[in-house]
């Protein structure tokens, strides 16, 4: 039982700590440490302070007895740790050494002390004395404030911030670990028993405490947590611990049988008072995500939709004016306002260059909004995959007016409840299109659908001349880190294209040239219902979106080549599975002190190639003036007017009204 509330915390804290303070490797390491250096911690305790047989069983009911407790009132502590988030990036050094210096005080205190001792007995310490100068200076510049220096170096922010999280992890979880940590070595001092059967006594209780961890983890993983949440589960595994102490008191303390009705009746009346008076989780603080770029996060007025599952953590659907807003632990995943536009154009864009409408891929659902427009296009099948349930769910409860339900309604659409690079793995089928729209690159495990290892999985399900989509993120994303990303890419793919619209990047990818048909896009724009999807994002037509392109071909080779001198690494080099490049860097855009949007964006207008790039196959054109207006539709977006102008000036016949349509937008009505 000790080993499986002991993993069963772990299980736990892990999930909780995802929304908390963040979902990255460096995150879960945290958390590992602050566990495996409390329970180092409990077990030298009882080694050098428990050294007395008397003292064992009192201090092992006592351990498991303030474990739970300790769990139980730190339950309110938990809402606010979003608020140390929100102070900045900034305010997190100082924070960070603040932390340091509660830590430090003691052990300064005691050295004094030690040093105070040695001095009466005139010996001086001379190895205390100087620790004692070190800790007093550094107590010293936080008093005063002198850190503020550090703030000049980009790299501190990305310390600062990680420190802070594993500060937030450490402070609150230190207490009931170390006390977890006490109980193991206790028990195994008690089973030790005499020295012949000391091997099968200890041999023992290590089997029963790993096949208690395992029971714990695997039992609260699949079931608590699905079933009763984070916190039930939480305050379940406290109650478990005092419990345990009362079994322990009962049944190993030579006690009197009056007393052992007294201990049992007051942890009945303990326990029933703290399970209801425990703290509640604040769905607002929660669902905020003051952790993702240490600011206010998320203004909620109100939670319309608070629910974890074990694949994604928690799910929550928020109202924050006329917005309603996807979240998953705190992360933005999408909305029914500015952001629906973004998902429209995802969809669109690779549909410029599929030439196939046998089968398509859509990894990850959100909103349910990409899907929708892509099952606007004549797929005999779509495949949608989507890792969580409860995004599922929130999707069909809180965003219909943006899915239309397309997932319960299309008969062509099959939704899977599975990992997406696990469903490539294990299907044999082939696509026309993949579009993938998960979370940001840097949330733990999302790196390994832009790996090397993923694009090679992908590039076996596309058919000859299928198209794969991602999104890549512009936003909090350091130059090097992108150039990372489509030079992986570019390792499996010949071919590969980046567009780039408001603060969103779009990758596109295929084994064949990419090529334009002119007359099958004029003849989606044609489509009612493609046509109002136009309309909301204000582009005559879907050859418009070419003028979001930025890369490709040479321009593509090119920004490649700048790799090795902005980062120093290979010319070749690509995240894999093996070497992780993305999942341990990518973080580290969260904590930029600069805007890395208008740097991308601006490396890349330098790069730009003037469309239609070489290489980009533009096809069956019907006329002159149909090419002409379609060159003029991609200058249009691409903010060549005066360009766009001429081409649109020399359109006559059929195609003449629409281009006066766009002379007339372009020039405005004062003219």
């Amino acid at each position: 039982m000790t080993g499986a509330t002991s993993l069963a915390y772990q299980v736990i804290w892990t999930h909780i700590l995802a929304f908390m303070v963040g979902n990255t490797v460096y995150a879960f390491g945290s958390m590992l440490f602050t566990f495996l250096i409390g329970l180092a911690l409990g077990a030298h305790f009882v080694a050098h302070r428990l050294r007395r047989p008397d003292l064992w069983v009192p201090a092992l009911a006592l351990s498991q007895f303030f474990a739970g407790l300790v769990i139980f009132i730190s339950i309110p502590i938990w809402n606010f740790i979003p608020d140390v988030f929100a102070q900045g990036l900034r305010n997190s050094l100082q924070i960070d050494f603040v932390a340091v210096a509660i830590c430090v005080t003691p052990r300064a205190a005691y050295v004094a002390y030690k040093t105070f001792s040695e001095f009466l007995a005139q010996s001086l310490p001379w190895k205390r004395i100087a620790e004692l100068v070190v800790e007093g200076a550094f107590l010293a510049a936080v008093i005063s404030n002198r850190i503020t220096w550090l703030t000049h170096f980009q790299s501190a922010y990305f310390v600062g911030g990680e420190i802070l999280r594993f500060f937030c992890t450490f402070f609150i979880l230190i207490v009931p670990v170390l006390l977890l940590g006490i109980s193991f070595p206790l028990l195994l001092n008690l089973a030790s028993g005499p020295a012949k059967k000391v091997g099968s006594s200890v041999g023992g209780i290590y089997s029963a405490n790993t096949l208690g961890a395992i029971a714990g983890s695997v039992v609260t993983g699949f079931f608590f947590i699905s079933r009763f949440g984070s916190l039930s589960s939480l305050c379940g595994a406290a109650a478990s611990n005092i419990v345990l102490a009362t079994v322990f008191m009962l049944t190993m303390l030579p006690i009197s049988q009056a007393r052992k009705w007294a201990v049992a009746a007051g942890s009945v009346c303990l326990l029933a008072l703290l399970w209801a008076g425990h703290g509640t989780w604040d769905p607002k603080k929660l669902s905020r995500g003051s952790y993702v770029y240490f600011d206010q996060g998320w203004p909620i007025d109100r939670v319309d939709y608070f629910h974890e599952d074990i694949q994604g953590g928690l799910t929550s659907v928020v109202q924050s004016g006329p917005n309603r807003i996807l979240l998953s632990n705190g992360k933005f995943q999408g909305n029914n306002t500015g952001e629906v536009g973004e998902q429209v154009r995802f969809a669109l864009t690779p549909m410029l260059f599929a030439r196939n409408f046998n089968r398509a891929l859509v990894i990850g659902l959100g909103t349910g909004n990409t899907l929708r427009v892509v099952s606007l296009f004549p797929f005999r099948q779509i495949d949608a995959v989507e890792l969580a349930p409860s995004m599922v769910d929130a999707a069909r409860r809180w965003f219909p007016d943006i899915n239309g339900l397309v997932f319960d309604r299309d008969p062509r659409v099959k939704l899977f409840m599975t990992d997406g690079r696990n469903y490539l793995l294990l299907s044999k089928q082939q696509y026309d299109l993949i579009t993938l729209e998960i979370t940001s690159i840097w949330i733990s495990g999302e790196a390994d659908l832009y790996n090397k290892q993923f694009y090679e999985i992908t590039r076996q399900h596309l058919t000859s001349a299928g198209v794969l989509q991602q999104w890549v993120q512009v936003h909090h994303m350091r130059l090097q880190d992108l150039l990372v990303i489509l030079n992986t890419a570019a390792q499996v793919f010949p071919h590969v294209a980046f567009f780039m619209g408001h603060e969103q990047g779009l990758l596109i990818a295929s084994s064949s040239k990419l090529r334009c048909d002119a007359q099958a896009i004029e003849g989606f724009d044609a489509e009612p219902a493609i046509r109002r999807e136009l309309d909301f994002i204000h582009v005559p037509s879907m050859m418009s979106l070419l003028g979001e392109l930025m890369l490709y071909g040479p321009s593509m080779q090119r920004a490649l080549s700048y790799l090795p001198k902005i980062s120093g690494l290979p010319a070749n080099f690509a995240s894999t599975d093996l070497s992780p490049y993305l999942e341990y860097e990518t973080p580290r855009g969260n904590a930029l002190p600069y805007n890395a949007v208008p740097i991308n964006t601006r490396f890349l207008d330098v790069l730009r190639p003037s469309l239609p790039p070489p290489g980009l196959e533009m096809v069956d054109f019907k006329s002159a003036s149909d090419q002409d207006l379609m060159i003029g539709y991609i200058d249009e977006r691409e903010g060549y007017l005066q360009e766009a102008l001429g081409y649109f000036e020399r359109v006559e016949g059929p195609e003449e009204q629409r281009a006066r349509v766009e002379i007339e937008r372009i020039q405005g009505p004062a003219n």
